[in-house]
């Protein structure tokens, strides 16, 4: 974290744009390393490779396990959002400041100035429609997958917000590999800019150093420490959400050591393989016709092995038997190798990589047979673990992301409260949809939950507004059609002896019509 007063921030131009730059460089640099380090590649050209100084070209690819395990259980599902019913007294006491609102609540009227249900009712689902334009719009689900990518690879991510040229809000995602946030030192620690540095190529192919800082009031941009271009804001906040890693960790980083030791024992065991394939033969009682030295052609002071015996050698080897005299033998020159306890050795440092990381061996048999619940929650607890932090970085920085979007919502006419967004962050496991579905019927049916709880807990890929509203369109029309029928018809020729009640069987249907119609008719009783 890079701490500066917002003066100080401001204060940079061209004449020290460069003095910014060299503050931001050493974080950039180590997240380019830890990109490196996941993707194991130079370039989109590159295959997947070793990192220079390993044994061999053999590589185990941990890392990208590790990142896209992390990354599908956390960002594989879009975060939901729903908007809280504000109550009548907050709705009255808004915008009054907390502790005014909270102490003044002994022995106000709460009652007085009510506002009608439908009022509220209309404050939710406009500010959910907004919500909801915002989102597709800006494809969020996509947008989250890449921020949490950033997050466990290069330990932050970045979102930008503006307003294009259709008056449209749009979020858009940072490389955090040329992005660092700018804080200052009030606690807790506030974001006051952003400032960015990457390199561009030039026609000629020379190299041009690009500085961006970005504030409250501006966005400026400069080329090779010149002034290219400068744009005012008005967002009255910078423009800008950091979900920064408390730690500085990348996910995978924990586990380098062991990554590399596991890479060592497999090249190990590739290479006394390979010594093996290539084994050398030992005669005994055999004498080569060509062992004799010969005198070098080019210099008779001198004797050379005779080219004689790589031809015998070779004779030697393609030969469909051989003979050695009495007492004689041929064998191979082989190294004892104990591939029980190197595997050994490699299962206990795989161990020791999920364990350090926190992700599941998806090759462990008791991983595998976790049918139920709560078997595949204990093997997802230490993910869990370090997911929770995470969900605090990101739950405070899409808070910030919408406090924003709803300040500009305001500044155009609406009246929305960014603190009636309640978020929740989805995990992406297998489920049995068959058992949530009981289960959310029960907790509906028992009373525990609402309705829309209910369809959000049976992991049904529907919206459950939607549903709800076409369930009470459906009910509209079932009552309906029931009414017509009896309007077309007022009598029923059979059943007209009275029953035991002294009532012709067809009144009867008749009642008995009506209080199914109201039972359907929405708003009724069931």
């Amino acid at each position: 974290m890079l701490q500066m007063t917002v003066e100080q921030l401001k204060r940079y131009g061209s004449e020290d744009i460069n003095e910014l730059v060299g503050l931001v460089k050493p974080i950039l640099t180590h997240r380019e390393e830890l990109y490196h380090r996941y993707r194991r590649k130079d370039d989109d050209t590159a295959m997947m490779q070793a990192l220079p100084g390993a044994n061999g070209d053999r590589i185990a690819p941990f890392e990208w396990y590790i990142v896209n395990m992390v990354q599908g259980y956390i960002g594989g599902k879009a975060p939901k959002y729903s908007i809280a019913t504000p109550t009548d007294y907050a709705m009255q006491k808004r915008g009054k400041g907390f502790l005014q609102r909270f102490f003044s609540a002994v022995g106000a009227d709460k009652t007085a100035d009510k506002l009608a249900d439908k009022q509220k009712q209309a404050y939710v689902k406009n500010y959910s429609e907004a919500l909801d334009y915002i989102q597709q719009y800006n494809d969020d689900a996509a947008t989250f997958t890449e921020l949490i990518h950033d997050y466990i690879v290069c330990t932050a991510a970045y979102l930008y917000i503006y307003e294009n040229e259709d008056n449209e809000i749009v979020y858009t995602r940072l490389d955090a590999r040329q992005t660092v946030g700018m804080y200052d030192y009030s606690t807790p620690a506030k974001l006051i800019g952003l400032v960015r540095a990457w390199e561009e190529k030039d026609t000629d192919g020379s190299i041009i150093n690009v500085a961006e800082i970005i504030t409250d009031e501006s966005r400026t941009k400069y080329r090779d420490s010149q002034l290219v271009e400068q744009e005012t804001l008005r967002w009255d906040d910078v423009p800008g959400v950091a979900f920064d890693n408390p730690d500085g960790i990348a996910v995978f980083e924990p586990a380098l050591s062991s990554i590399r030791t596991y890479e060592q024992v497999t090249n190990n065991i590739a290479n006394m393989t390979q010594y093996n394939d290539t084994a050398k033969l030992i005669f005994k009682g055999y004498t080569f016709e060509s062992a004799e030295m010969i005198t070098d052609p080019d210099d008779s002071t001198r004797e050379i092995p005779n080219p004689a015996r790589a031809e015998e050698e070779r004779a030697i080897m393609d030969a469909v038997c051989l003979a050695v005299e009495q007492g004689g033998d041929i064998s191979w020159l082989l190294k004892d190798v104990n591939y029980d306890g190197l595997m050994s050795v490699l299962k206990n440092q795989h161990d020791l990589i999920t364990m350090l990381t926190g992700v599941p061996n998806m090759t462990d048999e008791a991983f595998s047979s976790a049918d139920n619940a709560s078997a595949l929650g204990y093997k997802l607890y230490a993910l869990d673990q370090y997911c929770a932090t995470t969900d605090r970085v990101f739950k405070k920085g899409l808070l910030r992301l919408w406090e924003i979007i709803t300040s500009r919502l305001n500044f155009k006419g609406a009246q929305f409260d960014f603190r009636d967004i309640q978020i929740q962050l989805q995990r992406n496991i297998p489920t049995d949809k068959d058992k949530s579905i009981d289960r959310a019927v029960r907790a509906y049916s028992g009373g525990l939950v609402s309705q829309e709880t209910a369809i959000n807990m049976s992991g049904l890929d529907v919206d459950a507004k939607e549903e709800m509203e076409r369930q009470e369109a459906e009910q509209e029309a079932d009552y309906q059609k029931s009414m017509k029928r009896q309007q077309e018809n007022p009598d029923n020729d059979q059943g007209n002896e009275p029953d035991d009640d002294g009532e012709p069987y067809d009144e009867d249907n008749k009642k008995q019509q009506t209080r199914n119609a109201s039972e359907q008719k929405p708003g009724g009783s069931v």
